[in-house]
């Protein structure tokens, strides 16, 4: 099993052992810390996510290009269902727009953090759990 099903079996486990959180302040701490914990598990999908587009997409197929986004859907859809069931107040697009800034996220903070303090999981967390309150702003 490669990075992406790894880390969204991970993350399902993780958010099943959370439960069903209605209160959105509460389950957005919850979901994001576990989210970040599970990235910090799966360093190596870190680095490839930190360099899928600017160098694995430049140097696919169209056709792998293709295989892999729809791949990347797949496990999309994956941690959107274990989302759903922390955080049950979310929609499916703000569970889709979650996963998209999520690894844009991860992409651009990983190299970061771990090149100047390692302090990865914290940061992660953090910007998860604004990113969460603000969809769920959005829908009040």
């Amino acid at each position: 099993m490669y990075g992406w099903a790894r880390w969204s079996e991970h993350v399902e486990h993780r958010l099943a052992a959370l439960g069903q959180i209605t209160d959105t302040g509460v389950g957005s701490d919850a979901v994001a810390g576990e989210v970040a914990r599970a990235f910090d598990e799966e360093a190596r999908l870190c680095v490839l996510a930190s360099m899928l587009y600017p160098v694995l997409f430049r140097d696919l197929s169209a056709a792998g290009r293709m295989a892999f986004e729809h791949d990347l859907a797949d496990h999309g859809k994956r941690v959107s269902r274990a989302l759903r069931g922390a955080l049950p107040a979310l929609n499916q697009a703000e569970y889709a727009i979650f996963f998209g800034a999520m690894v844009a996220t991860v992409a651009g903070l990983w190299p970061i953090r771990r090149a100047n303090d390692n302090g990865f999981v914290a940061a992660l967390a953090h910007i998860l759990r604004a990113q969460l309150q603000a969809t769920t702003m959005l829908q009040q």
